[in-house]
């Protein structure tokens, strides 16, 4: 299998580099929902979004529930911060937590639909 002329074990390798390594493969995700398999890495407003979401559940009872808001514009990759967001919580924090996406419109459900089966 490979990803855009490079090598799937060689993409995945990289955990074994070092700690910076780990870290990008842990922000990054594999999606086949489009016409062909693709890499992607969190962008930055992602990876800093993640992260601080991340700490607010960790603060989550100090904060009586109130998690706070993750803002995107249109096209910043909201469908993939909610994949990595889900992904670290279940890797970082553990338990048995449930995700329930609202989506207002059918093509933004199949998108998600999609990205999170992808």
């Amino acid at each position: 299998m490979t990803l855009s002329g490079v090598c799937f074990a060689c993409a995945t390798s990289v955990c074994f580099g070092g700690r910076a390594h780990c870290r990008q493969l842990a922000t990054s995700l594999f999606d086949d929902s489009g016409e062909s398999l693709i890499k992607v890495v969190a962008q930055n407003q992602q990876y800093l979004g993640v992260n601080r979401a991340i700490q607010a559940m960790k603060e989550r009872r100090g904060r009586s529930g109130r998690l706070g808001v993750f803002w995107h514009t249109q096209g910043a990759g909201k469908s993939y911060s909610m994949v990595f967001f889900s992904r670290k919580v279940h890797r970082k924090l553990g338990g048995n937590f449930t995700f329930l996406v609202l989506c207002d419109r059918d093509d933004l459900d199949n998108q998600i639909y999609r990205t999170y089966a992808g």
